[in-house]
């Protein structure tokens, strides 16, 4: 059963929303607990209105869940304007999507982001059903009752896409081998007799919106007429919510091709690559790593990222992993990178990026990181910085000419005073890895806790990455699961309910952000601050595992709005 849990930042229960036909809950977008076509929840989520507070810019997740009675045909959820005493909000800025269930790999209990009972050889793997996918299409993939998994391609064909067919080779068909995209709007769907539907509506309040209370309506109808509603409260706040003081990057494997060449994997065609930067855009992401080595499609990407929104002027860069991934002395060869790191260095200036990092070897042992020594010690003197993914004993070993370490699991508070008392930064990974249903996990270990423990922000692996086959497989791979946040289609991207939680713990540290900039300037002007001080403190202190997230949001708001109106920039009239 769904444990009742809080809703967003208010819950507002209200018994009116069993109906003949169906029963509605509104359920807790941002929680680790699945809700599967089966899965019993409480009668306390029974509830037919939904209250969301936001600033303008933001996006805010809120769920719910219609139960059918009796079975449901071509049921459709559409929503209304939004209207109040300061203006109106159109229904575009409201975008309703279908909770998909489908097949994974049954994961690690240890490491979620891979297979249980790895290395796996061959079939027969455990799998389970997972609510995963936002779509449109009810139709676009088909989970049946052999557990395995259908895509639906553009001629109206499906495609298998669950073979256990261990491989390490990636499949990366091209988009006229796997022609495949969702719909791109909602569509009505069929929902059997005593099985839950999730649908998944994220709010966006506009740029520029004025601070007030917004209403309107999600109905619920059939071609017989409406079956249901959920009332809709967008409470929108007077806060200019400020860039998150983080770096929230993300590892990527994007290459551009001629359209003809696109695939449904990391051969993008630009359309393609434009999708997934914006999308990675308005989920927080700051800093995409980038893979490309040609010079002409670098630029390209330079100036997509540029026109996305992207504002970063630090470059992670791994389109020279070929010249890293060598250890030796050989004068020949440190020439060459040092002129393939100055080439980088130049074009990404031309596009605004004053700082360059270069990625080294992939998680090599610490005892083995010396031999890079030549490697770093030239990148520094093309003008540019070093990453690397490492591990315990990095710091002793290459401290001195790391610039950044991206650490993984659990981010460790001694490892970060390492790393600055050498004026270096530390980033967080693999605390998942993507593609682990469990949006509350993301928003926590990529939000709030790295805050807590001194990390410059986190590094999360990956927007889309697969160890073989096919990336909308979690079957192909010996050892992993597809670790994925958006599955790529020929047109954009499908996103995840955990993508979703990473945005949450991103928008979770501006707010923090937008806090410590508030109280800076409340001292300024001679207000009293310490019992906003001395909350975060305790905030600091604390185990975010017991916090309500959605509570400890709406306290950061509360102390931001008590400096008074017009007192802080963060705070607007």
């Amino acid at each position: 059963m769904l444990l009742p849990l809080a809703v967003g930042l208010v819950a507002r229960m209200a018994m009116t929303a069993d109906r003949d036909g169906i029963t509605v809950y509104v359920v807790p977008a941002m929680t680790d607990e699945k809700i599967l076509p089966t899965t019993s929840i409480s009668p306390d989520y029974v509830s037919s209105q939904i209250s969301i507070v936001a600033s303008p810019g933001e996006y805010e997740p809120a769920s719910f869940v219609v139960r059918a009675n009796e079975k449901i045909s071509a049921l459709t959820a559409a929503a209304t304007d939004l209207s109040g005493a300061t203006g109106s909000i159109p229904s575009s800025y409201i975008d309703i999507k279908l909770v998909k269930c489908w097949w994974q790999a049954k994961p690690d209990a240890s490491k979620p982001w891979m297979r249980a009972n790895a290395p796996v050889t061959g079939p027969g793997a455990p799998r389970e059903l997972m609510p995963e996918l936002l779509v449109n299409d009810p139709t676009f993939i088909v989970a049946d009752q052999n557990q395995q998994n259908y895509i639906k391609q553009t001629d109206g064909s499906y495609r298998l896409i669950s073979q256990d067919v261990i491989t390490s080779v990636d499949e990366n068909p091209k988009v006229s081998e796997m022609p495949v995209k969702d719909s791109p709007t909602l569509l009505p769907v069929d929902i059997p007799a005593g099985t839950n539907q999730q649908f998944w509506v994220t709010f966006k309040a506009p740029s520029g919106s004025l601070a007030g209370v917004y209403r309107g309506t999600i109905n619920l109808t059939t071609p017989s007429g409406k079956v249901g509603a959920v009332a809709v409260e967008l409470e929108v706040l007077p806060i200019s919510l400020q860039p998150s003081m983080q770096e929230h990057a993300m590892f990527t494997f994007m290459y551009l091709v001629a359209d003809s060449y696109a695939t449904i994997g990391s051969s993008k065609s630009e359309t393609q690559i434009k999708a997934e930067l914006k999308d990675m855009y308005e989920h927080g992401v700051t800093t995409p790593c980038i893979t490309e080595y040609d010079e002409a499609d670098l630029r390209l990407i330079l100036q997509w990222m540029r026109e996305a929104g992207f504002t970063t002027n630090t470059l992670y860069y791994y389109g020279l992993y070929s010249l890293m991934d060598v250890t030796n002395s050989d004068p020949v060869r440190l020439q060459k990178l040092k002129s393939e790191v100055q080439r980088v260095v130049g074009v990404a200036a031309e596009y605004g990026f004053t700082e360059v990092y270069i990625y080294g070897v992939d998680e090599a042992p610490a005892s083995e990181r010396y031999l890079e020594r030549p490697n770093y010690e030239t990148v520094h003197s093309a003008g540019a910085k070093v990453f690397i993914s490492s591990y315990t004993g990095t710091y002793e070993a290459v401290g001195d000419l790391v610039d950044l370490i991206v650490w993984p699991y659990e981010p460790l508070t001694d490892e970060a005073a390492k790393w600055h008392s050498v004026g270096h930064k530390i980033l967080c990974y693999a605390n998942p890895q993507s593609g682990v249903e469990a949006p509350e996990s993301y928003r926590r270990n990529f939000g709030l806790l790295l805050w807590q423990r001194d990390y410059e922000g986190g590094a999360s692996f990956a927007y889309q990455w697969v160890e073989g086959g096919n990336l909308w497989s979690d079957f192909s791979g010996s050892y992993y699961r597809s670790e994925v946040f958006a599955y790529p289609t020929m047109n954009g991207v499908v996103d995840t309910i955990e993508w979703e939680g990473w945005r949450e713990g991103v928008d979770d540290v501006r707010y923090l952000t937008t806090l410590l900039k508030t109280i800076e300037e409340a001292k300024a002007v001679g207000k009293d601050t310490s019992l906003a001080e001395r909350w975060l403190a305790e905030l600091k202190a604390s185990d975010l595992a017991t916090k309500d997230l959605g509570a400890v949001r709406s306290d950061m708001i509360g102390y931001i709005l008590s400096f008074s109106v017009g007192s802080s920039s963060a705070v607007t009239k």
